[in-house]
C-alpha cells in the first residue's frame, strides 16, 4: 500500500516536470504618459509665473520703500538746512549792543570794568578758565563809535560771521610842556577817524546767540564795480499822421498836471491817476517819438522838470501808452525807462 502511494507521487512529479510553461511575450504597446508630462509642464509654467509675480511684487515694494526712505532723507536734509539758516534780523538785534560795547573803549578803570561786564554777557562760555583777550585793555585816550552798519554775513557750518562797517574815532590827549617854565602845560587833543569792517563770529542755539571767537578787523570792500551797460537799440515806427499834433498837445497838458497838480486833477487824463503833488515844475519834453499800435499810441519821450524849491533839474525817460475814452485821449500806462 505504501509502495503504491510512493509510486503515485513519483509519477505526478515526473509529469509536472515534463509540463513546459510558455514564455510570456512582451507587449509592443507603450503606456500613455502624456497626462503626466502635461501636468509637469503646466506645473513648471505655473511655478515660473508665481516666482515672476513674487519677484515683481518684491521689486515694487523695495522701490517704494527706497523712495520713501530717500524722501525721508531729503526732508530731513531740508529740515536741517532750514534749521541751519540763521535769522539775520534777530542776530543783528543781538549784536547791535555788542558792537557798541566792544567799540566804545575808555582808559577809565570804572568804564573798563563796566565794558568787561557788558561783553561777558555776549561771549560764549569756555571750558577752561582762560579769559577772552577783549577783556584785557591797555590804552591811552579812548575809542568812540560813530556809526555801525551791517555790511554782509558769511554763514558756514554751525557758525556765521557778521561784518559791520564801523566808523569810529580814536582820541588821545597829550600834554605839551610850555617853552616858558612859568606857563602852564598845554593839552593837545588828537582825533583820528577810521572806517573798517568789524567781523564777529556768532553761533545760534534754540533761538539764542553767543559770540564764539574774538572779533577782528578787515578793510571795507569797495562795492563800486566797473560795469558797462549796453544802450538798448530801440527801433520805433514813427507815426506822422493827422493826430500827431493833438497827441503831443495832450502829452504836454498831461505832464503839466502830473508835475504840479493833485491826483484828483488827473482822473480824466489817466486810467490810474497819480501825481507828483506839486513837488516839481514841468519844463517840457524832448526827443518825442510816436508809434501807432493796434488799439493805442505809444509815446516815448524825455521829460524835463525842475524842483519847486531849489530849481534843481530833473530829467527822466518815459513810455506813455495813450488810448481813447469818450472821444478824449487817456494815459493807460506810464512806464519809466
Amino acid at each position: 500500500m505504501k509502495e503504491n502511494i510512493k509510486h503515485l507521487f513519483s509519477r505526478m512529479k515526473r509529469r509536472k516536470a515534463n509540463i513546459h510553461k510558455p514564455e510570456k511575450e512582451k507587449s509592443g504597446i507603450r503606456k500613455d504618459t502624456s497626462k503626466r508630462t502635461a501636468f509637469a509642464v503646466w506645473s513648471l509654467i505655473g511655478g515660473l509665473l508665481f516666482v515672476s509675480t513674487l519677484a515683481v511684487m518684491l521689486s515694487v515694494n523695495t522701490r517704494s520703500t527706497f523712495n520713501d526712505l530717500r524722501a525721508a532723507v531729503n526732508d530731513d536734509d531740508d529740515q536741517q538746512e532750514e534749521e541751519g539758516d540763521m535769522d539775520i534780523i534777530t542776530a543783528d538785534t543781538f549784536l547791535r549792543d555788542f558792537v557798541d560795547a566792544y567799540m566804545n573803549v575808555s582808559n577809565d578803570p570804572d568804564a573798563l570794568e563796566q565794558r568787561r561786564q557788558e561783553l561777558d554777557h555776549y561771549m560764549a562760555s569756555r571750558e577752561t578758565e582762560e579769559e577772552w583777550d577783549i577783556y584785557d585793555v591797555e590804552m591811552e585816550g579812548e575809542r568812540r563809535l560813530e556809526n555801525a552798519d551791517l555790511f554782509h554775513v558769511d554763514e558756514t557750518d554751525g557758525e556765521a560771521v557778521f561784518a559791520y562797517a564801523v566808523t569810529y574815532v580814536n582820541e588821545r590827549e597829550e600834554e605839551i610842556e610850555p617853552e616858558d617854565d612859568d606857563d602852564d602845560p598845554q593839552i593837545e587833543v588828537t582825533n583820528e577817524e577810521k572806517t573798517l569792517l568789524l567781523n564777529i563770529p556768532v553761533v545760534e542755539q534754540d533761538g539764542q546767540y553767543a559770540v564764539t571767537r574774538e572779533p577782528y578787523f578787515t578793510a571795507v570792500d569797495d562795492l563800486a564795480g566797473s560795469i558797462t551797460v549796453e544802450n538798448e537799440d530801440r527801433q520805433m515806427d514813427a507815426y506822422v499822421g493827422d493826430e500827431q499834433e493833438a497827441i503831443l498837445a495832450f502829452v504836454n497838458e498831461f505832464f503839466e498836471e502830473y508835475a504840479s497838480g493833485e491826483e484828483d486833477d488827473l482822473t480824466y487824463m489817466m486810467q490810474d491817476p497819480e501825481s507828483l503833488d506839486g513837488t516839481f515844475n514841468y519844463e517840457g519834453t524832448v526827443n518825442e517819438t510816436i508809434e501807432q499800435q493796434e488799439d493805442e499810441f505809444l509815446v516815448n519821450t524825455e521829460v524835463q522838470m525842475t524842483e519847486d524849491v531849489t530849481g534843481l533839474n530833473y530829467t527822466f525817460e518815459v513810455d506813455l501808452y495813450i488810448g481813447e475814452s469818450n472821444g478824449n485821449y487817456i494815459v493807460e500806462t506810464m512806464d519809466y525807462q
